[in-house]
């Protein structure tokens, strides 16, 4: 178990420049640093950033089961006009189960996770297959089905668009170096 306190998180001047951008999102998917992202008219310039997270995972013989529980609270912002609020808690769970079938070459899982905001609550499940052909971690074939609800989150690394909900069907060929 982890505790942060990040007091002080302050809003860019270019949000989509790397690597200095702390992005902090809401359960909505609007960056908390967006223009209008709590009032019209409205910009976060800072705030206080609190989280705390559980983890805990168990493998045994070709099972691996984990589960992470966090809480997140946002408060003491400083913005350019008044807030309708003045902290925000969001707290979600993703847990995952996966066995492997075949060992170290086909693993078989399920995984799942939820957010409960201010803004939304988003969940999301996913069942799926990873293929080691090549007798290494390195390099793997993943095919994965996932039904997704209200995403919290997008970015260019995942597949999800934050507010997506539907079904998504994927396939990828993932290599480590």
């Amino acid at each position: 178990m982890a505790g942060t306190a990040a007091p002080g998180e302050e809003r860019l001047s270019d949000p989509s420049s790397p690597p200095l951008n702390g992005q902090t999102f809401l359960s909505d998917g609007i960056l908390l640093f967006a223009d209008g992202a709590l009032a019209p008219d409205v910009t976060v310039l800072s705030h206080d950033f609190y989280m705390w997270v559980g983890d805990v995972g168990l493998k045994y013989r070709g099972l691996a089961v984990n589960v992470e529980l966090f809480s997140r609270w946002l408060n003491n912002f400083d913005a350019t006009g008044p807030l309708p609020l003045s902290s925000i808690h969001d707290w979600g769970l993703d847990a995952s189960l996966g066995y492997f079938l075949w060992r170290q070459v086909l693993e078989l899982y399920g995984r799942s996770s939820f957010v409960v905001g201010s803004f939304r609550t988003s969940i999301e499940g996913a069942v799926g297959a990873n293929w080691y052909p090549f007798d290494t971690r390195q390099a793997w074939l993943n095919f994965e089905a996932i039904a997704i609800k209200d995403s919290p989150y997008g970015g260019g690394y995942y597949v999800y668009s934050a507010g997506q909900s539907g079904i998504l069907l994927q396939s990828q060929f993932l290599v480590r170096f």
